[in-house]
């Protein structure tokens, strides 16, 4: 059942306006070029969604429908993180789809990645998994800062 509504989420969000932040090409493009990190290249986030996305760059091309696939490959793990994250109900998927898509969701920015990294945390939690729990909450603090934020609710 949640392959279905995961299939429906993102055939909606292929017709609704993908927003394409320039950034994601740029700085992939020239760390494939050779430019470093922080050293060449001026970039203000903690290095894992920069990373991540350079890599699957690396493996599928710098293009617009790399760019989609990949941004709509984390919205397709989110919705099932928060299915398994509910204990399987189906209508918290149902509240978040309209929610991401009325909130201009159909993009890729490091927040986006922070939001199955937190369900994998409370996955983690819930499940007493601490090491793991502490290995998502340092992934989650080298996508965006503010996870920071959610750290202290955790702790």
């Amino acid at each position: 059942m949640p392959i279905v509504i995961v299939a429906i989420h993102i055939l909606l969000l292929y017709f609704t306006r993908y927003i394409a932040w320039p950034e994601n090409f740029l700085w992939s493009y020239l760390n494939l070029k050779g430019l470093t990190l922080y050293k060449d290249i001026f970039y203000i986030y903690p290095p894992f969604y920069f990373l991540l996305l350079t890599g699957f760059f690396k493996i599928a091309g710098i293009s617009l429908f790399s760019l989609q696939v990949f941004s709509y490959g984390i919205i397709a793990l989110t919705d099932l993180l928060l299915w398994l994250a509910t204990k399987k109900k189906i209508w918290p998927l149902f509240i978040y789809l309209p929610l991401q898509i009325y909130f201009e969701g159909n993009g890729m920015w490091p927040d986006q990645l922070l939001t199955p990294i937190f369900l994998l945390c409370y996955l983690a939690f819930n499940s007493k998994k601490y090491f793991l729990l502490g290995i998502f909450m340092g992934l989650a603090l080298m996508t965006k800062q503010t996870a920071v934020y959610f750290a202290v609710v955790i702790f």
